[in-house]
């Protein structure tokens, strides 16, 4: 099942990282990044209800059928720009919207099958956890989307083929694993019906900043959808060859975020999940701050371009560590404090509220053109952080148990 996520995931991931280089080659207006965020995110927000309908079902059998849907989409685009005289420019957008709808089941059909696994040991689950979490990065950022962001520039035909072959090599893995996945989900089948863990006082403690509860996160995407693709178009802005210097720094952000999940995994074994998320908070807001001060004051503009790079990869680095740390964390005791309907209301709400605020970022980084300026950015960020840091409960003793 983990070959055939990850086969799948390359190809939607070697189309996704076209869209920067689109935007910078001027055949996507910059308008396109708040109005694709707000399409897949109010899809996103479903959550709250396609999670409780997806429980019904296996998850491998909903990943399958999301395999086949994508390779449907993009056989008919693929057609559609071999037989039709259309510009292949205006093709990819559309392709794009029409399969938007894909990685929000995905996603909570995996997150599903891993609580599956935390019911039967939560070390394989942290396990299963930390490993998908450490290779999403390798995959994505370090190869997939700087490869697609090249790809685009020679042939978009080539870029829909590779994801259509990469979809149905997921498909195979996925096919030969239905039976081992289908005999995890019927050993936890039972307890999915329970009403879920009477460890936690669930309705006081949903709406909250507590680990693996749904407000974390959401705050996360709150300043991703802020910075988004912005960021990185305006570092390229820097650079005579746009394309490169996006699939550059695109690879750093990804490195980080291999290494977050890696460290996330040793330091629940031996602090609280609070603790953890407590510290990668801190460091991020330090980090804002300090790049806040840094774009205020004008230094971008004067230093030298080494420099530039190595503060600009710095940024990317460490924000991706600690966020991609925080969301291991986060997933892991998610699995831990809820169970059975609990566990679904709590992912569902995490995912809906996760994807309003990233559509909310993503508009306000718009509105405060951070594609031109990102030093506002830098500031709502850290105020921003200052949330759940101030809100969280530091008694909260939830914690992996070793074993």
């Amino acid at each position: 099942m983990l070959l055939g996520f990850l086969s799948s995931f390359f190809g939607t991931m070697l189309v996704e990282g076209s869209l920067p280089s689109m935007i910078a080659l001027g055949f996507l207006p910059l308008a396109w990044v708040p109005v694709y965020s707000t399409l897949t995110r109010l899809l996103d927000s479903s959550s709250v209800f396609v999670a409780k309908y997806l429980a019904r079902f296996g998850a491998g059998n909903i990943l399958l059928l999301c395999e086949v849907v994508d390779i449907v989409f993009s056989v008919v685009a693929i057609l559609m720009i071999w037989l039709v005289p259309v510009n292949p420019v205006l093709v990819l957008p559309v392709y794009i919207l029409s399969v938007s709808f894909l990685p929000t089941l995905v996603d909570l059909a995996e997150e599903m099958y891993a609580e599956s696994i935390s019911r039967v040991s939560e070390t394989a689950a942290l396990n299963f956890n930390a490993t998908v979490l450490m290779l999403v990065p390798a995959v994505s950022s370090i190869v997939a989307k700087p490869l697609g962001s090249l790809i685009v520039e020679s042939s978009i035909l080539l870029l829909i083929l590779a994801n259509a072959v990469f979809s149905a090599v997921g498909l195979f893995f996925r096919l030969a694993s239905l039976r081992c996945s289908g005999f995890v989900e019927l050993q936890v089948d039972s307890e999915s019906l329970d009403k879920g863990s009477s460890r936690t006082p669930f309705r006081t403690e949903l709406l909250s900043y507590a680990p693996g509860a749904a407000l974390l996160v959401p705050t996360m995407s709150l300043t991703s959808g802020l910075t988004s693709m912005y960021l990185v178009i305006w570092i390229s802005q820097h650079f005579e060859n746009t394309g490169e210097a996006i699939a550059f720094f695109i690879m750093v952000g990804g490195v980080g975020t291999v290494f977050g999940p890696w460290l996330g995994r040793r330091s629940i074994r031996d602090y609280k999940f609070s603790t953890n998320v407590a510290v990668c908070l801190f460091v991020l807001l330090v980090l804002n701050l300090m790049a806040f001060v840094l774009a205020l004051s004008g230094y971008f503009s004067f230093c030298e371009k080494l420099v530039f790079i190595m503060l600009s990869s710095a940024y990317f680095f460490v924000s991706s560590v600690f966020a991609s740390w925080i969301y291991v964390v986060n997933v892991t005791a998610r699995q831990k404090r809820y169970s059975g309907e609990q566990f679904a209301s709590a992912l569902g709400l995490s995912h809906t509220l996760s994807s309003v605020c990233f559509m909310l970022g993503s508009w306000l980084g718009l509105a405060l053109d951070v594609a031109g300026d990102p030093t506002p950015a830098f500031m709502v960020i850290a105020i921003v952080l200052v949330i759940p840091l101030w809100a969280m409960d530091f008694k909260d003793e939830l914690r992996f148990e070793k074993g």
